[in-house]
């Protein structure tokens, strides 16, 4: 089969035969045409995702903005679905707005199917979401598989009942699904029991089906081993994010961020099962700032350090980081305030402790402030550059490496770009630029990449602020990094403009629009951060015309996000 593009969808390919069901199937797409809910109800391992995913499959070419599979068989916590689906549909979370208000926002205007699966658990939760995407989002369609109805209004319902018992005569069992099921099931065992039998492929590796599952879990409590089991489940993810902390001032990012997405549903599991006061669940809450910071992962991510921070003593040696990366994630969210209050405690309980890599992370959170906020206030520019050599000086003391330290020179070149002092910013960057490269880092590289573009074109040198931005959309494309795209798309139309091309500047900017709107970012930034797009439109306008730069922009904003970028970057 032919793999479709991660921006259309994320069905898993088929990995042994597709036996029976064709009435069910056919009964399914014509629901699904009539109405915008369908639930497909019926007992454990009768089939109901199986069916449910061939039919997103045979109409995925109707949804022109993806058809996506939401697995929910290991969750357990409901108050985080919105941010689950979210996830997986590619919405990045930058505003501390109710999960479930964003993302009905973001569907509001777009063509596509969801499917929720195993939705049995967190039946309340996703009737409440269900209920809120139909009300807000005309375009989308919902399919369902549970054990039990949602019960909402515009619901259609398709029951699956198991296979009938062949009878003992069976003429030809080619010809009886049942029997056919079994011998093709019967034929992967011995090759492939593991793949085959006890495991169910999901985009981007393996599960365990929900009927194995639950009866393993059932085993665990009658022995008694269910309590050390849950102990040695949350011990074996932090061992994983702790070096993925150690890791990630390196070149394996993009492995690191692609294993860490994958294991979200069990590092979930992990976080919701253990007491949050404990010091393993305050670690690993602390330890997972990659996912909640540099992934996009905010909600999910102040949701669980914030029960932690609430919950742990004082005197858990986690409690700095934990404290630190909630404030960068509130930061990040536009909530400055808290963002303040936790870096002053975290700075505070640090340096109490004799952390001073925490402390280095505390005091840089405040003096950095939001990479999309816009410039800061003219009278604090000048206390940048004192606050970040408080940092550096911390990130000395605890001695080793952090990618704090790039992100520390980054906050001065930025406060340096909005002074005007433009060549202090590049030789700053350019530094940055060393240090990132000598351990083949490229997350805090690219957005070095971004400001030294806007230095460069203060200085006029824009073939080479061109080529730091495309490098920075580059990076940032690669780990979703909504804000970072945008901005290095922003950029470059920017250039164009200045260029004089009027038309690169017009599908620039459409294509910005679109790439905004695929990863749910509303406008974002002070005016004096608008301001460079507002005349670079100008611009384009004076040179092309209103009526050829509406056909461009509309042009840049029909092309798929792919070549969007693979345009930006040509």
């Amino acid at each position: 089969m032919e793999r479709n593009p991660w921006w259309r969808g994320n069905l898993p390919a088929e990995t042994s035969g597709f036996i029976g069901r064709e009435t069910e199937i056919r009964e399914l797409l014509k629901l699904l045409a009539e109405t915008s809910l369908v639930t497909v109800t019926g007992g454990g391992g009768v089939g109901k995702s199986r069916i449910a995913v061939k039919a997103a499959e045979e109409c995925r070419d109707s949804y022109p903005d993806g058809t996506w599979l939401v697995e929910l068989s290991g969750e357990r916590n409901g108050e985080l679905l919105a941010s689950i689906v979210a996830a997986v549909l590619g919405v990045r979370e930058h505003s501390a707005r109710p999960r479930i208000e964003t993302l009905a926002e973001f569907l509001a205007d777009k063509h596509l199917l969801v499917l929720l699966d195993a939705c049995e658990r967190l039946l309340d939760a996703c009737r409440a979401l269900v209920a809120a995407i139909l009300e807000r989002a005309p375009g989308v369609r919902v399919i369902v598989t549970s054990r039990r109805a949602l019960g909402l209004p515009r619901e259609a319902l398709l029951s699956v009942e198991p296979f009938e018992t062949p009878a003992p005569d069976a003429a030809d069992p080619r010809t009886d699904d049942a029997l056919r099921l079994f011998l093709d099931r019967a034929r992967d065992v011995l090759p492939g029991l593991a793949e085959k039998s006890l495991l169910a492929r999901v985009p981007g590796g393996y599960r365990q089906p929900e009927a194995i599952r639950d009866h393993g879990g059932e085993w665990l409590v009658r022995l008694g081993e269910e309590a050390r089991l849950v102990q040695r489940h949350r011990r074996y993810h932090l061992d994983p994010a702790r070096e993925a902390d150690a890791a990630w001032y390196g070149p394996r990012q993009e492995e690191w961020a692609a294993r860490l997405n994958f294991s979200i549903t069990d590092i979930r599991l992990a976080l919701d099962s253990g007491d949050p006061a404990a010091p393993l669940s305050v670690e690993l809450a602390g330890m997972l700032w990659i996912l909640w910071s540099c992934l996009g992962r905010s909600s999910e991510g102040r949701h669980y350090m914030g029960r932690s921070i609430d919950a742990a003593p004082v005197t858990d040696p986690g409690l700095p980081r934990l404290l630190w990366a909630d404030g960068c994630v509130a930061i990040a969210q536009g909530d400055l305030e808290s963002g303040r209050r936790r870096a002053e405690a975290a700075l505070s309980a640090a340096l109490d402790r004799g952390d001073y890599e925490a402390a280095g992370h505390a005091q840089l959170r405040p003096a950095g402030g939001s990479p999309a906020g816009g410039s800061p206030a003219v009278g604090a520019l000048h206390k940048v550059e004192p606050g970040i050599e408080l940092v550096r000086e911390y990130f000395h003391r605890a001695g080793g490496a952090t990618v704090g330290e790039p992100l520390a020179l980054v906050t001065v070149a930025m406060a340096a770009t909005w002074r005007g002092e433009f060549t202090e910013a590049v030789s700053v960057l350019e530094e940055v630029r060393r240090l990132c490269d000598a351990r083949g880092e490229r997350w805090a590289r690219a957005s070095a990449d971004y400001v030294l573009s806007i230095a460069q074109l203060g200085l006029g040198r824009v073939a080479e602020a061109a080529v730091s931005a495309r490098q920075s959309l580059d990076a940032k494309w690669r780990f979703r990094d909504a804000t970072g795209v945008a901005l290095a798309a922003d950029q470059l139309a920017v250039i164009a403009a200045v260029q004089g091309d009027g038309y690169r500047t017009a599908r620039m900017q459409g294509a910005g629009v679109r790439l905004r709107a695929m990863f749910g970012l509303r406008e974002f930034g002070s005016e004096g951060m608008s301001e460079p797009r507002t005349v670079a439109e100008r611009t384009a306008r004076q040179l092309l015309g209103d009526d050829a730069y509406d056909a461009a922009f509309a042009e840049g904003n029909d092309d798929d996000p792919d070549s969007a970028v693979a345009y930006a970057l040509g």
